[in-house]
């Protein structure tokens, strides 16, 4: 399992490159991904499942997914749902990553 949010989040708070460490793990073990959204509180980013993702992660997930295959991609949303719709629509936005990406398209 790779949680895309929490790579972005760490990447933020320890100032590091994200794609250069997605770059360094085994994708090839990887079966799911999860994605969430974060919060902001001075100068730290934690990773809450309570907000909505943002384009950053939405970037990064499209770059896992080049680079390999998923069975599975996982929405983690524990708190603050907000309207139904723009859960949808967040959901709309993975499923499209998804579809477009290279290792789908070849199915």
């Amino acid at each position: 399992m790779l949680d895309v949010n929490n790579v972005w989040v760490n990447s933020v708070n320890h100032n590091f490159d994200p794609y250069a460490f997605i770059d360094a793990l085994p994708l090839d073990r990887v079966v799911q991904i999860h994605i969430a959204g974060h919060s902001k509180r001075e100068d730290i980013v934690i990773d809450t499942h309570g907000a909505s993702i943002i384009k950053e992660v939405y970037d990064l997930l499209a770059y896992v997914l080049k680079k390999t295959d998923v069975k599975a991609i996982l929405l983690e949303r524990d708190q603050n749902f907000g309207e139904f719709n723009d859960l949808l629509l967040e959901l709309t936005l993975i499923k499209d990553i998804y579809n477009n990406s290279p290792n789908n398209l070849a199915k």
